[in-house]
């Protein structure tokens, strides 16, 4: 709790099953890495950390990450390998993130709310069971990289079209059947990659 000027605390691969409560002390951190870890929950005093811009919590046993939603200045977030059963709305919050990896984990689909993280970079989504995404996918205008390969996704909705800044879609290992005519307004995309699907033509205008 003394250690005030902290801006870094990297804690992963451990055996951590909690944080000490004073955490919320450490009000200049920007970095926090607790990956690895035996982590079931993250506690509200995380909350506190209102200058947090990178947090990674891959590979937890976390069932819960609501808290999040209040790290309003995060830039970077990896919630990728825990054990979280639905997309936590209070996410799309934190409309400052540029970086968001959710693999491995179970939630089918994601919110509509989605759309507000403008910001957004790049998103990763892959093996979680998804069965499609929001027509709010659209309103990320700044995405570039779209790795959503090992789902379950038989469409892709006509608003990625709107994504005019994407370079990497990567979409092996679902159940498309088509691909929309309005991929094709994506025009800074240099690699597709749609392999081991359901696809049985392309769109013309590709």
């Amino acid at each position: 709790a003394k250690l005030v000027n902290l801006e870094s605390l990297e804690l992963r691969e451990n055996n951590l099953e909690a944080l000490p409560l004073t955490i919320k002390l450490l009000t200049k951190l920007k970095l926090l890495d607790l990956g690895r870890n035996n982590l079931e929950e993250l506690q509200p005093e995380i909350g506190y950390l209102f200058n947090l811009q990178e947090l990674i919590l891959d590979e937890n046993i976390l069932q819960d990450v609501t808290v999040v939603g209040d790290l309003l200045n995060l830039r970077h977030l990896d919630l990728s390998a825990n054990n979280l059963m639905a997309f936590p709305d209070e996410i799309c919050n934190c409309t400052m993130l540029e970086t968001l990896y959710g693999d491995g984990n179970e939630f089918q689909e994601l919110p509509e709310a989605l759309g507000n993280l403008t910001k957004l970079t790049r998103l990763n989504m892959n093996y979680v069971a998804l069965k499609a995404l929001p027509n709010s996918i659209g309103y990320l205008q700044s995405l570039e990289e779209l790795n959503i390969y090992e789902n379950y996704l038989e469409h892709l909705p006509s608003t990625i079209g709107f994504l005019r800044n994407l370079q990497f879609l990567v979409a092996y290992d679902n159940r498309l059947k088509d691909l929309p005519n309005e991929l094709a307004s994506c025009t800074n995309l240099t690699h597709l990659n749609v392999a081991n699907n359901k696809l049985e033509r392309l769109p013309d205008n590709i």
